[in-house]
């Protein structure tokens, strides 16, 4: 499965290249299109529509993972999903990390459901935790 990932400068190919260091081969499915301050939103707007509408494949549901909700890449894919009458086909999944994408990676998804993409949602919040405030939570249920 391709996968795209927009973000701020850093974060999208961050997670690329650690993402290729853990599952090799399999991560050359992801693309990146960053913000940075030199290019400019306009600059990021076009990358990415030319993007969505040239290389991704808009006949069938996919999913585009967006660093922080409300940031200007999400704001930025929202806009042009809108404008091209996408929303149907195409989700954008916000906060996203690495557990998340390396099941995304792992997936052999061929059509975007809800029930998919809640499972891979709730999977990458998994990912999110903290060894101690995990303990207390349990010896609280003891």
């Amino acid at each position: 499965m391709d996968l795209l990932l927009v973000s701020h400068r850093g974060v999208a190919s961050g997670l690329k290249n650690t993402a290729q260091m853990i599952v090799g081969e399999l991560a050359d499915n992801i693309s990146v299109i960053e913000l940075t301050e030199q290019e400019g939103v306009e600059n990021f707007a076009i990358k990415l529509e030319n993007f969505i509408l040239n290389q991704l494949n808009t006949e069938k549901p996919s999913v585009i993972f967006a660093d922080l909700m409300g940031g200007t890449p999400f704001n930025q894919t929202e806009k042009i999903l809108l404008n091209h009458n996408l929303k149907q086909k195409i989700k954008v999944i916000t906060g996203m990390n690495l557990a998340i994408i390396l099941q995304a990676l792992d997936t052999e998804i061929y059509e975007w459901t809800n029930e998919n993409l809640t499972e891979l949602i709730e999977n990458g919040r998994k990912g999110i935790n903290c060894i101690e405030f995990q303990n207390c939570l349990n010896s609280d249920n003891e």
